[in-house]
């Protein structure tokens, strides 16, 4: 055993560097050496290997920021432990490795004391932390420092991985200037952790920092062991402006959770597989265009957050998928019930706490899980249900909301432009499931859609409205099929149009897992492989199929949009099909190749419209009804209504054209070179 003290800056295995003269720290010819580092920096070269049968017990302090211990680390060094003393810069180089072999690193700290971490590393050769189960850890909670990790792997963490402080002000170490007081954790893989220390909450992201900065983005965290796999805080007691970018991370835990202490924090474009996020701060956090899948757990929130513009899929037997936040909107619900069923679910158990908002959101059902349910307890707070559109498998558990165990809705319900679409005809179907009965347990409704449930009404009652019948208590609602564009569209749809190709929930999770490029066989990110998507695309994509294309649903909402939580979307540019009626405002196609607009039931258009050539045709089976229905180019073409055609201007130009409505024709005038009437002998079939 050899003690080495730092005497020079200079290179790990320059003997110069250090007091004894010979030999350095770890080079084999002693065992258990001590390293010593003051106000010098030493680099370990990229072709030092310090083995772990060598391994050094190394303490490192300076006694100024100016005057500080620095190591750069370019090489592998194997530490028996680390105690980091007040000044010390770690610098993780390009291709390094430090290992502790479950040594551990120990931040002392001073109300004086500074530290900085940061890297060197690149995307393409990367920085490599392995404590291999030791813990990287603090004596005292106010350490300052400045963090910028980026390009690094940390792997086997311990029980307290502590690393974004509070420097509190610009900060200027030699030949690196800083900034404002910012912590920075980028392109950093977290894998095989503890993080539980069993004294505070563990933390990889950081506390108190007080400054203007706090990123910790494009990081992939996988694995860990204990309450939570990271601890994302910025602390100060207040609001504050500035720099806050907790983005682009993937979080892979079962029936993990990552803990957040911070204001005003918007975690986003994040994937998080079983993985929940629990926030301790007063002032309210957005969990936005992210994708959740939810095997074990539901999402919450305790202080009455918002989640918006995210994919959920939740694979839960009886999931009670979003609780406590206060604000729900534009999201998309996707519910399985794969893990198994036994009950249906309750999406948004009602806060007796909080006022709660849920707009534009899309819940797609397997089973008849309700949207809302007041469970076990009055709710006397508002509750504002607006442009959702919930399309299941509906019941007599009810669709749109119940109450239960007692329950009821005591304060104010307002429920408007809401579309409520059963997938098929089912015996007892139910919108409203109100057990509890108590007069005005809906405060308003109004505009709400409606296909294909049996009763939509029931225990809704007032002194003075009369459910369904009162204008904005249901007067107003809308009965019909809304002809969704593309009502197949879901997760698995999406990945097998758009991600893998393999088309299933667990297929388009890996895939988008892969948002920074995150190789779990090295564990590692490469760059090279990250996935172009983000959660929004699938939340964009799935939405667009659920846009009605009935025309009783465009511009008829209270507020004067469309009914729903998409917009309404006329045929247009592309085929549509439908098994009852197509209606559209115009119904056009351009291009060439065989096109057809086709309704089995009746079609309806001010316009429709097919520009180019080749076999295009506009059909359909009952009535065809259009102010304008127009063929333009050459190719074969026919307009069909195999009952009646009405047109005030059915025109087909150019040669082989047919005009064919089989029993009778109103048309006036017609303007066409060559009429064939003819009674279809082949009625086209449903196409959905």
């Amino acid at each position: 055993m050899t003690d080495y003290v730092c005497v020079a800056t200079g290179d790990w295995n320059t003997a110069s560097t250090w007091d004894v003269g010979s030999g350095y720290p770890g080079d084999g010819l002693g065992a258990s050496d001590t390293a010593t580092i003051g106000a010098y920096t030493v680099t370990a070269p990229a072709s030092l290997t310090i083995s772990a049968a060598n391994a050094v017990a190394l303490a490192t302090g300076g006694t100024a920021i100016n005057a500080k211990a620095r190591l750069v680390n370019n090489g592998t060094l194997n530490l028996t432990s680390w105690t980091m003393n007040a000044f010390t810069r770690f610098t993780i180089g390009a291709g390094s490795l430090l290992d502790t072999s479950g040594g551990n690193f120990n931040i002392t700290s001073s109300a004086a004391g500074r530290y900085i971490f940061d890297s060197s590393a690149t995307s393409t050769s990367r920085g490599v932390v392995d404590l291999g189960g030791g813990n990287w850890e603090r004596s005292g909670f106010d350490v300052k420092s400045y963090v910028h990790f980026q390009y690094v792997d940390f792997k086997n963490l311990g029980n307290c991985f502590f690393t974004i402080m509070d420097y509190g002000s610009t900060l200027t170490d030699g030949d690196t200037t800083f900034g404002t007081s910012g912590a920075y954790v980028e392109d950093c893989i977290v894998e095989d952790c503890t993080l539980n220390d069993g004294v505070a909450v563990p933390r990889f992201g950081g506390a108190r920092v007080a400054g203007l900065k706090f990123i910790f983005r494009r990081n992939d965290v996988v694995g860990w062991t204990g309450t939570y796999g990271v601890y994302l805080a910025d602390y100060g007691g207040a609001s504050r402006a500035g720099t806050k970018d907790l983005s682009h991370n993937t979080f892979k835990q079962a029936g993990g959770t990552i803990r957040v202490l911070g204001y005003e924090f918007d975690l986003k474009d994040s994937v998080l597989d079983d993985v929940v996020v629990y926030a301790i701060s007063s002032i309210q956090i957005i969990e936005s265009a992210n994708l959740y899948r939810l095997k074990t757990q539901d999402l919450s929130s305790a202080d009455g957050d918002s989640i918006k513009s995210s994919y959920i899929a939740t694979e839960k037997d009886n999931p009670h998928t979003l609780q406590g936040y206060s604000t729900v909107t534009n999201n998309v619900i996707q519910v399985t019930y794969s893990l198994g069923y036994t009950d249906d679910g309750d999406h948004a158990l009602v806060s007796p706490l909080l006022d709660q908002t849920f707009n534009y959101n899309i819940i797609l059902e397997e089973k008849s899980g309700v949207f809302l349910n007041a469970l076990g307890s009055a709710r006397s707070k508002i509750y504002n249900v607006n442009h959702n559109t919930l399309y299941g498998n509906y019941n007599a558990y009810g669709s749109l909301a119940r109450n239960e165990a007692g329950g009821s809705f005591t304060g104010a319900l307002s429920l408007h432009d809401n579309l409520i679409i059963n997938k098929a005809v089912i015996s007892g179907s139910l919108g409203f499931n109100l057990t509890t009965v108590l007069d005005d347990q809906v405060t308003a409704m109004d505009n709400n859609g409606w296909y294909q449930i049996e009763t939509k009404y029931s225990g809704v009652t007032s002194a003075t409205k009369t459910a369904g019948v009162t204008a904005g208590y249901g007067g107003n609602d809308i009965e019909g099929n809304p002809e969704f564009f593309a009502p197949t569209r879901k997760l698995e749809t999406w990945d097998a149009a758009n991600g893998s190709g393999t088309g299933t929930v667990d297929a388009a999770v890996t895939y988008m897992l892969g948002i920074n490029g995150y190789d779990s066989t090295n564990k590692t990110q490469v760059a090279a492989n990250a996935v172009s998507e983000l959660p929004s695309d699938i939340v964009e994509w799935v939405s667009a199929g659920l846009a009605p294309q009935n025309v009783i649903y465009n511009g008829t909402a209270s507020d004067s949009t469309d009914v729903g939580a998409v917009a309404y979307s006329a045929a247009s540019g592309t085929l549509k099909t439908g098994s009852g009626v197509l209606i559209s405002n115009p119904a056009t196609i351009a291009g060439t190749g065989q096109r057809k607009i086709k309704a089995t039931g009746a079609l309806a258009s001010n316009q429709a419209l097919i520009v180019g050539a080749g076999k295009r045709k506009i059909i359909a089976t009952g009535l065809l009804q259009s102010n304008n229905a127009s063929i333009l180019g050459a190719g074969i073409r026919t307009i069909k209504g195999a009952g009646a055609l009405i047109s005030g201007m059915a025109s087909i130009s150019g040669n082989n054209k047919q005009l064919s409505p089989s029993y009778e024709a109103m048309n006036m005038p017609l303007s066409i070179s060559a009429v064939i009437a003819m009674r279809l002998s082949d009625a086209p079939t449903a196409t959905n």
